[in-house]
């Protein structure tokens, strides 16, 4: 939780295979919707060489 607030991107992914996760845009995690880790891991690295904004990255998971 400290981490996020200190402004480093956490991404939260279901890796049980359950379904989507629930976008909170307050809560400053990234939501990975329904990507697997290690699909979610390259959207992530892919996006940090673009921008280090939360709200552009999720943008790039929703869309991805």
């Amino acid at each position: 939780m400290a981490i996020a607030a200190s402004g480093i991107p956490v991404a939260i992914v279901n890796r049980g295979g359950g379904g989507r996760i629930p976008i909170d845009r307050n809560d400053g995690y990234l939501r990975c919707d329904s990507l697997v880790a290690h699909k979610a891991r390259i959207v992530l690295m892919l996006g940090l060489t673009k921008t280090g904004n939360l709200g552009e990255l999720q943008r790039m998971f929703n869309e991805y």
